[in-house]
């Protein structure tokens, strides 16, 4: 197995750099932004992307989940798994929220 790295970074091109230094290790990549994740899911090689779904707020009659049918094909054809944060769920006090968005993703 090898070793892992959690990114948070926001800027892209620092990204970019941090991701060429550890080549050898398993990328897991984190963000709030949705147009960042696009844009790393399509340019960058990550291993997984890990969804933060707490502070999010949901549209009047949709949940934003920040997961859309263009960003999962997108790692499919990446081969980028997709990663829920259990922690947050967990940690969270608006779990049933938070478990529709994780619903929505998978449907």
């Amino acid at each position: 197995m090898k070793p892992q790295i959690i990114l948070t970074e926001t800027n892209f091109n620092k990204l970019r750099e941090i991701i060429k230094k550890n080549k050898d290790k398993e990328i897991i990549f984190t963000s709030d932004n949705d147009d960042l994740n696009r844009k790393i899911l399509e340019k960058l090689p990550i291993n997984i992307l890990l969804i933060n779904l707490k502070n999010r707020k949901d549209f009047q009659k949709q949940r934003n989940s920040g997961f859309n049918q263009v960003m999962a094909k997108i790692a499919k054809k990446n081969e980028i798994a997709i990663g829920i944060n259990l922690s947050e769920i967990l940690s969270s006090k608006n779990q049933s929220k938070i478990i529709s968005r994780v619903i929505q993703n998978i449907d």
